[in-house]
C-alpha cells in the first residue's frame, strides 16, 4: 500500500514538474514573440453626441493604453483633431512602425464614429 502511494506522489511530482516547465516555455516565447512583433493599435472614437466626449486610445503591446482628448465633433474642431491623429501616427511611422490595417465604422444610428490603425514594429 505505502509503494503505491509513493508511486502515485512520484507521478504527480513528475506531471506537475512537466506543466510548470511547458508553461513556463510557453510564456517565455509570447514575451520573445511580443518584443519582436510589437504592434499598436490606435483607435479615434468621434462622439456624435454632444454629451460624450471623443478621444484616441493607443494600445501599445507592452504597456497600458494611452488616451488622448479629442475636441468635441459637434463644433466642428475636425483641424485640431486631425492634426492630433496625424501627430500620433507620424510619431509611431518615425519610430519605425508601419501601418498594416485600417478600418472605419459607425454613423448612422450610432452614437460614435469609430477608426481603427493598427501599426506594427
Amino acid at each position: 500500500m505505502k509503494k503505491k502511494i509513493n508511486y502515485l506522489i512520484g507521478i504527480i511530482l513528475v506531471i506537475a514538474l512537466s506543466g510548470i516547465c511547458y508553461f513556463g516555455t510557453i510564456k517565455k516565447a509570447y514575451s520573445q514573440d511580443a518584443k519582436q512583433n510589437q504592434t499598436v493599435v490606435v483607435r479615434e472614437y468621434i462622439s456624435l453626441n454632444t454629451l460624450e466626449s471623443s478621444e484616441i486610445v493607443i494600445a501599445y503591446s507592452d504597456n497600458k493604453p494611452e488616451t488622448i482628448e479629442l475636441e468635441n465633433f459637434r463644433q466642428k474642431h475636425w483641424e485640431e483633431n486631425t492634426s492630433k491623429l496625424e501627430y500620433i501616427l507620424t510619431k509611431l511611422i518615425n519610430n519605425g512602425y508601419t501601418i498594416v490595417t485600417s478600418n472605419g465604422s459607425g454613423g448612422g444610428q450610432s452614437a460614435f464614429l469609430i477608426n481603427t490603425y493598427v501599426l506594427k514594429k
